[in-house]
């Protein structure tokens, strides 16, 4: 019996999982301004929000090699990255770059937030290395969300200010998610069977 729940545990656990993760690279996006709920050519999985302005832009930067890539601005309002997702998310990450050392403070960090609804169910960070190149990536993964915010911020959580400036721009690319696993119904009945076969036995012992 304890093999069969093993067994019908990592079936309910892993049935329903997308067959690969999603990577939005922004490569087949034409460069340019984009509007908030912008969603890229790669996925329509996935929106994107500056949340105080419109300040999203597509273009190939020098701190993402030259590679399209995804821009937060400006960087004078402190705003984040807001991604909302049209299915349960059980896995996010993103490469991340322009933490200018000159705008940014020793200890700074990238801020990975995701939400289901409106409720917070888990938080990564990175410490930035402040050189300025996206060669850094931050991941969260194991509780379902539908939606998340990026940014730069102190490890207090506040954008990162240094002299006039209040936030950093914040660049992104390879944007990977993975749709959280969800039971299939015959076997959530198979596994509820299982059990009740379980206590059945126990009491008849």
């Amino acid at each position: 019996m304890k093999r069969l729940l093993a067994v019908l545990f990592v079936l309910a656990t892993g049935a329903n999982a997308s067959a690969a993760p999603i990577v939005v690279s922004f490569n087949s996006d034409t460069t340019g301004g984009k509007g908030n709920t912008f969603a890229s050519t790669d996925s329509a999985l996935v929106t994107f929000i500056d949340t105080v302005g419109t300040g999203l832009i597509v273009d190939s930067f020098f701190e993402s090699n030259f590679s399209r890539a995804l821009a937060v601005l400006s960087d004078e309002d402190g705003s984040k990255l807001r991604m909302n997702f049209s299915a349960a998310m059980g896995y996010l990450s993103l490469d991340f770059g322009n933490d200018e050392d000159f705008f940014t403070t020793a200890g700074d960090l990238a801020w990975l937030q995701v939400f289901s609804g409106a409720t917070l169910v888990g938080t990564s960070t990175v410490v930035l290395n402040r050189n300025d190149r996206m060669d850094q990536t931050i991941v969260f993964s194991g509780a379902a969300f539908d939606n998340a915010l990026f940014w730069f911020g102190t490890p207090g959580g506040s954008p990162v200010t240094k002299g006039l400036l209040n936030g950093q721009v914040e660049v992104v690319d390879n944007v990977t998610f993975d749709v959280a696993a969800v039971p299939e119904p015959g076997t959530l009945t198979l596994l509820g069977l299982a059990l009740v076969g379980s206590t059945m036995r126990r009491r008849r012992s």
